[in-house]
């Protein structure tokens, strides 16, 4: 008798491990970035656009009915162009975002299936530069934002007020911030998203995130820096 019942209670696991094991969702996915800077400090506020995309794979793991836990990896690329008078400016960050995120499930039928989802994301700034180049000329300057250097395709050709003049003018320093590296690479994002499933093989999601940490938050400068950003795009599921 004993035998019966151990073999049943094991039994009964295995089958309730393989019924979880099939409800697990991996997708995998790509979209559209759309990102904001906000600087602002005592009476003064600027706004940076950015846009770009991001590819990236989730894993869903049912905690409860209907209610999943969403954790995930992804990359995302950021871009933005400026034309000043005689000078061209390009800036690109890159990201890697690591987002935890709780998934609440709403079957419409068995092919589609809405979904509410929050949580925190959390992200590291893998590069960020800002490059400025004369319009009509192959001479270029590039502001690394993290490590706050200067590199020039022609080293000791552009005068020293003109260096100076261009890194003031990356959206990522200016008037805000006093010398040397003060941009910082880590981030908490918080937000949620909405999306619907399409017959379990095909994901549409839109999303909005606000990030929660002061990327200038040091001893050098009062000025404050948020990250807020908006993205969309379809993953495919298996």
């Amino acid at each position: 008798m004993m035998k019966k019942l151990v073999f049943a209670v094991f039994a009964a696991a295995m089958l309730a491990c393989g019924v979880q094991a099939s409800a697990q969702v991996i997708a995998i996915g790509a979209g559209y970035s759309n990102s904001v800077n906000r600087t602002s400090t005592t009476g003064d506020m600027k706004a940076d656009y950015f846009n770009g995309f991001n590819l990236g794979v989730t894993y869903g793991f049912p905690i409860a009915q209907g209610v999943e836990l969403v954790p995930g990896i992804q990359y995302e690329y950021l871009m933005k162009n400026k034309n000043w008078i005689v000078i061209k400016e390009n800036d690109t960050d890159h990201y890697l975002n690591v987002p935890l995120h709780f998934k609440l499930n709403f079957d419409v039928n068995p092919t589609i299936r809405f979904f509410v989802q929050a949580g925190p994301t959390f992200s590291v700034g893998l590069a960020s530069s800002s490059r400025f180049q004369l319009i009509g000329n192959t001479d270029q300057m590039t502001y690394d934002n993290y490590a706050g250097q200067i590199t020039s395709s022609t080293e000791g050709l552009i005068p020293d007020n003109l260096r100076q003049w261009l890194a003031n003018a990356s959206p990522y320093m200016g008037k805000f911030v006093t010398g040397g590296s003060e941009y910082q690479r880590f981030d908490v994002l918080l937000g949620g998203a909405v999306g619907v499933d399409f017959s379990k093989m095909l994901r549409l999601k839109v999303g909005y995130d606000f990030g929660m940490v002061n990327r200038f938050s040091n001893e050098f400068t009062d000025a404050t820096r948020h990250r807020q950003r908006f993205y969309a795009g379809l993953a495919y599921l298996f």
